[in-house]
């Protein structure tokens, strides 16, 4: 009976992880509480703290969560442009710059979905964890990038398509919406527009 209890605590573990990269980049950290968490878990208030000593450090392993899928989502993007390197980087930056992405926040990206979490009054208790993700992203641009591009190119391009994410998501419902992320495409050189075929879901 032990055992079986102790595995059923790791699952109950892991799906509240799971609910909280979801409902933290929708709502960030602050704006969703803990008895919010667990129920999207599926699981009662009270046992919580079974599992977590702070809300902060269960951000701190969703925001990790969370960068594990964005990781794995864009490697596998990539991967199917393999042979062609232009390709491979038009795929990372199409998908990024997408509608999908940015009317889904809970499903994509945590470097932009949680960029203002120092608001929340979390503290530096996820420091490590957001900059893990950051770097996480980093390692992609870079990873599609050509011959002879540096460190400092990939943090421009990551800076360009987060910033355009950002008031792509702002302008939500006006026009700037969509032309944001038309216009970070084509700056960046892959000018498929909205609907195109690289439109894939980042997750």
């Amino acid at each position: 009976m032990a055992r079986a209890s102790k595995k059923d605590a790791e699952r109950h573990r892991q799906e509240i992880v799971a609910a909280s990269a979801r409902l933290f980049r929708e709502r960030g950290i602050g704006g969703v509480s803990v008895p919010e968490l667990m129920a999207a878990a599926g699981l009662t208030h009270g046992g919580f703290y079974g599992h977590f000593p702070s809300k902060s450090a269960l951000a701190a392993e969703a925001i990790a969560e969370a960068s594990r899928e964005i990781g794995t989502a864009l490697a596998a993007t990539v991967d199917a442009h393999r042979d062609d390197q232009r390709a491979a980087f038009a795929a990372l930056v199409d998908t990024y710059m997408s509608a999908q992405h940015r009317d889904d926040p809970g499903e994509g990206c945590p470097v932009s979905a949680l960029i203002d979490y120092a608001r929340d009054g979390c503290g530096s208790e996820l420091d490590a964890a957001y900059h893990d993700g950051v770097e996480t992203m980093i390692a992609a641009v870079a990873d599609v990038l050509p011959e002879g591009a540096g460190r400092q190119d990939a943090l421009a391009i990551l800076a360009t398509m987060v910033g355009g994410l950002l008031l792509s998501r702002a302008c939500a419902g006006t026009p700037l919406s969509d032309e944001f992320l038309v216009a970070v495409r084509h700056h960046l050189g892959a000018p498929n527009g909205p609907g195109s075929p690289a439109e894939e879901k980042i997750t």
